[in-house]
């Protein structure tokens, strides 16, 4: 009897350490971000002058109870454009911007062109492009890409 007892009590003890871990696994985990970075793509990444790369942003939201403000900076060297459709973006501290409201659980994706040009002379030169994301004013994600323009 004693033994079922000491037998009782220690799968009892595994059973309750088994419970409180998962239990503070649970609540000591951070939330998921209010909005999330799903993709950026610059495609194609090498362009002509003239020629026109399509730079897809994809972001969603995993607050399910409040809107949010999305904005999404472009910068970049003076000869980079940003387009949505065929209008350029509003600009703001020689940045180019985009902004949304993101509902609650919403998904975006959307396309911006990309346009660069060459100063006279130049055969071909690689543009860095920075894509900074706030969400209510914050930043919370950065992204780099580059694209090679060519004569």
């Amino acid at each position: 009897m004693a033994s079922f007892r000491g037998m009782f009590a220690i799968a009892l003890g595994l059973v309750l350490v088994i419970a409180v871990t998962m239990s503070l696994r649970i609540y000591l985990s951070p939330p998921p971000p209010t909005l999330e970075v799903t993709n950026v793509t610059l495609d194609p990444t090498t362009v002509n002058v003239g020629s026109l790369s399509t730079l897809t942003i994809s972001v969603k939201s995993n607050d399910a109870a409040t809107s949010h403000f999305l904005r999404i900076d472009f910068a970049s060297h003076v000869l980079v454009t940003f387009l949505l459709g065929n209008q350029l973006l509003p600009t703001d501290g020689g940045k180019y911007y985009f902004t949304t409201t993101m509902n609650p659980s919403g998904q975006l994706t959307q396309p911006f062109g990309v346009r660069a040009t060459l100063e006279s002379g130049i055969a071909q030169l690689v543009y860095q492009i920075t894509v900074n994301f706030y969400v209510d004013g914050k930043q919370f994600d950065s992204r780099t890409l580059t694209l090679t323009v060519k004569a």
